[in-house]
């Protein structure tokens, strides 16, 4: 049909952009720009909807397409079609640098997105593929340690994907997932965080990871374990209501359980175990690291900031340790950036020496650190105006043994891991633990 136009040799994003999608990913760009922006540093443009390609109209009107025009106030001209349209306006925004960093790699992954979904920002299964696989090994699409225009990009289409995904997809798809709702939490974000139910695609990783490694008929494939033709279907249903019943029981005990429990309870807390696989200099707060922790979740890494710059001097004498993480605060943006939890640590009173707990070397990110006699389970989120961390902070402290190791405890009783051992600090006995 197109290869009997002129416009053939026109690039697929400008023949099939989407008026809608096409104009809303460029306008959510600029109100986020501007949102994260000084004065001195904003878009100053606008996007001019329902706009026909000049020479194409026809085309145009074939397809009940248009195509999104930026006006760059700045430069007093027009720039047209999707792709032109972003660049002009990551250009203009003062962090063009960022946006686009050498290499046309973030342009790249912006003309993928708008071939790949032919405009409309929506992903094939190809597409979900080679994303998820991308992002494998990755905070950020092009590797870096900050968002890009391609991340920016290409989330529009992530964000239509994942709002129509079953959980069983989001689980399979953890990548994209964990990556969306990094991007969703960034300070200014256009893209909502509820599209995503984190703790629904944790139960759902959980149940896939469990289909998979379990062997049929408990003895392998035709062995003598393997249920008869016909049962197979009445097992697994027996089984399905049986383990429906079981989760409905246990969120029964933990409603109720919740509703009884004083704010001082030490078990409301989600200590686990996190190791840090990269550190990196906040850029607007000197006394802040930033770092990529692996908790063992689902969702992947989390990114935490912690004010430790002036007790560890290098990004090195953090990357690689374990670390006690609590993990169930409030995410919240510290001089911009979100902070997912909070690394655990001893300190002085006046805080003029701070050091990270130590964890034993066989523990596991994700293994939970419990206080024996507190054997409850811990709440989903802390609440801010009834936080059970500050009120039972000025019981957590580290103690130090007639054999010289220093413990963290509450209430002298030690931080335990499943396998028994206990957490210890370094160097400071007798100080506070926050």
């Amino acid at each position: 049909m197109c290869t009997d136009t002129p416009a053939a040799t026109a690039s697929v994003y400008d023949l099939f952009v989407n008026d809608s999608t096409s104009c809303d990913v460029c306008e959510k760009l600029i109100t986020y720009l501007r949102a994260v922006s000084g004065k001195g540093a904003r878009p100053s443009g606008t996007i001019i909807r329902a706009t026909t390609k000049p020479g194409n109209s026809a085309l145009s009107a074939a397809f009940d397409q248009r195509l999104p025009v930026y006006a760059s106030q700045k430069r007093e001209e027009s720039f047209e079609g999707a792709l032109k349209a972003l660049k002009a306006i990551a250009e203009d925004s003062g962090f063009g640098s960022l946006l686009l960093p050498e290499g046309g790699e973030a342009l790249k992954w912006v003309e993928w997105c708008l071939n790949e979904s032919e405009g409309a920002f929506k992903l094939s299964k190809q597409g979900v593929e080679k994303l998820n696989k991308t992002l494998e090994d990755r905070v950020f699409l092009l590797g870096g340690s900050n968002i890009t225009l391609a991340d920016f990009v290409v989330a529009h289409a992530a964000e239509r994907w994942a709002s129509k995904a079953s959980q069983k997809e989001l689980a399979q798809y953890c990548n994209i997932t964990r990556w969306y709702h990094h991007i969703s939490t960034l300070p200014g974000s256009p893209y909502p965080e509820s599209v995503i139910d984190l703790h629904a695609v944790s139960r759902a990783y959980t149940n896939l990871h469990k289909a998979d490694t379990a062997a049929p008929g408990g003895k392998g494939k035709g062995g003598k374990g393997s249920p008869k033709k016909g049962e197979a279907g009445d097992a697994d249903a027996a089984a399905k209501k049986k383990a429906e019943r079981k989760a409905k029981n246990k969120e029964k005990q933990a409603k109720a359980q919740k509703e009884t429990r004083p704010v001082e309870d030490v078990s409301r807390l989600n200590m686990i175990v996190g190791k840090i696989n990269k550190v990196w200099e906040h850029p607007d707060a000197e006394k802040l690291w930033c770092e990529e922790i692996d908790c063992g979740e689902a969702s992947g890494p989390r990114q935490i900031a912690s004010g430790l710059r002036d007790f560890y001097k290098e990004a090195s004498d953090l990357e690689g340790r374990k670390v006690v993480i609590l993990a169930n605060l409030k995410p919240r943006p510290l001089r911009g950036f979100v902070s997912h939890g909070m690394v655990m640590c001893a300190s002085t009173g006046d805080h003029s020496q701070v050091e990270v707990l130590d964890v034993p070397k066989d523990a596991k990110p994700g293994d939970r650190i419990t206080i024996p006699g507190f054997d409850g389970e811990p709440d989903e989120v802390l609440h801010p105006k009834h936080n059970p961390f500050d009120a039972v902070k000025g019981d957590l402290k580290t103690v130090k043994k007639e054999d010289g190791v220093i413990m963290a405890t509450y209430k002298g009783k030690a931080f335990t891991l499943p396998s028994g051992e206990i957490v210890t600090a370094p160097d400071l006995a007798d100080c506070e633990i926050s």
